[in-house]
């Protein structure tokens, strides 16, 4: 697929989406099995709080929400609110994603709304339909959108290297994409999906309801995408086994592109109990600025454990990054590969709090270092500071956090969370706050999924 094709197609992508064939019931579509009866009355006690207050307003004998739940259509979001004190007093903090300008300054991260009507691959509706069709329009306003702008998408700057930071809030067309679900057999169905969606790749995601951190780690940003644009492909055989494959037309490039190549994804989920999770991303193909040479190679194992012990409060993670531009090659005498391990322990005590750590190591190749802070080189944090030596980088932090769900029992403020976090970070060159070799931080944000 040449890239004017793809930029077609995703026009036209995108036009589906917002029109109503996006969130359509196929089940009038013959040859299909007849719909099931409509979906029972929302559970109170689980609904989301935007959800659960549609639910109160009434049509009838029914309401909004249950409306929307009967179409299969979800609408919601969250906000995040922050602040980070780098006790070294630097300001931008060197090496952060996200929150490198928030020094000592109190920052709406980010509001996020969506709409979805979301595909279960594993439910007894897809088997009963055959296809069924729904998508996402997910849109970000925030501190956070000036990170993400992909190229094609960057209302804010001239080209796809996101350094300015005025306006200090923007907003960012994180994910719009259509998918179709197809059962394939009685125990298997597949997942096609088209457009811009957040990357497989990497543990830590851009929606913060999904970390247990405020901050995020190195490799987040810089050795993984944020978003990807293309065609994604994923087969699940029963609720144990998933595969993925995908062409995209790169990191974090949409109706523009820093080169003419795409690249290719792949990956494989295993759950074999409900004890272990594992699974590998992949991603092959050209990144680097106005050439399709050399590709980078990037592999991703990511293994979760829950040990029997402890009630299964305990969870345990590893996250391991391969990375190499050219295959592990070196251009112009540099070393372009690098490596990160982030290991995490969460342990949820009670409904009200949990416990969490992380501890990583990282290492830039002096080729990588140099394209550190360049999102079309290597995506891109602040690592601006970082990218001034040329030398190889070795990095390392630890970072001890408290998720606080202080109203668990409340419909409307049960999803809120606060999470404080003490952070300490260390490197081989003194290029952290202060021209130090380590930099210690306090941060602390209330996220609320509505």
């Amino acid at each position: 697929m040449d890239k004017r094709s793809l930029g077609i197609l995703l026009g036209a992508a995108a036009m589906l989406a917002t029109s109503g064939l996006t969130w359509a019931d196929t089940s009038s579509s013959a040859g299909y099995a007849a719909a099931p009866a409509p979906a029972p009355a929302m559970s109170t006690e689980n609904a989301p709080p935007l959800m659960y207050g549609l639910d109160q307003v009434k049509t009838g004998d029914s309401s909004v929400g249950q409306n929307l739940q009967s179409a299969g259509i979800e609408i919601g979001g969250y906000g995040d609110l922050g602040y980070t004190k780098d006790l070294g007093n630097s300001n931008p903090i060197p090496g952060r994603t996200f929150t490198s300008e928030a020094h000592n300054n109190l920052t709406l991260n980010a509001i996020d709304l969506y709409i979805a009507k979301t595909i279960n691959l594993c439910g007894k509706q897809i088997h009963q339909q055959g296809v069924i069709l729904g998508g996402k329009i997910d849109m970000l306003y925030g501190y956070n959108g000036d990170f993400i702008h992909s190229n094609g998408l960057n209302f804010y700057h001239s080209n796809n290297s996101n350094i300015q930071t005025y306006p200090l809030y923007q907003f960012d067309l994180q994910q719009l994409y259509v998918d179709a679900g197809f059962a394939l057999g009685n125990n298997a169905a597949m997942l096609l999906r088209f457009g811009k969606f957040d990357s497989p790749m990497g543990y830590e995601r851009i929606n913060p309801t999904k970390n247990a951190f405020y901050s995020h780690s190195f490799a987040f940003g810089n050795l993984t995408p944020y978003t990807q644009t293309g065609l994604l492909a994923k087969v699940v055989i029963g609720q144990d086994v998933s595969f993925w494959a995908g062409v995209t037309r790169g990191w974090n490039q949409t109706f523009r592109d820093n080169n003419t190549g795409v690249d290719g994804l792949v990956g494989i989920g295993l759950k074999p109990n409900s004890q272990l999770n594992a699974k590998v991303n992949i991603s092959f193909g050209p990144q680097d600025n106005g050439t399709n040479n050399p590709n980078r190679l990037v592999v991703e194992p990511i293994l979760t454990y829950v040990p029997p012990i402890l009630n299964n409060a305990l969870s345990l993670t590893s996250d391991t990054v391969f990375y190499y531009d050219g295959a592990g090659n070196t251009v112009n005498g540099q070393n372009n590969g690098a490596f990160d391990e982030a290991l995490y322990q969460t342990y949820r005590y009670n409904r009200f709090i949990s416990y969490n750590f992380r501890e990583e190591y990282a290492y830039f190749g002096t080729g990588v270092v140099e394209g550190l802070g360049n999102q079309g080189s290597d995506v891109g944090a602040d690592f601006d500071q970082f990218a001034e030596t040329t030398n190889a980088l070795n990095l390392g932090e630890l970072t001890v956090g408290i998720s606080l769900t202080p109203f668990p029992d409340s419909p409307v403020l049960r999803t809120l969370v606060i999470r404080p976090e003490l952070r300490e970070d260390l490197a081989d060159h003194a290029l952290l706050s202060g021209g130090k070799h380590y930099q210690t931080t306090f941060g602390v944000d209330a996220v609320y999924s509505f």
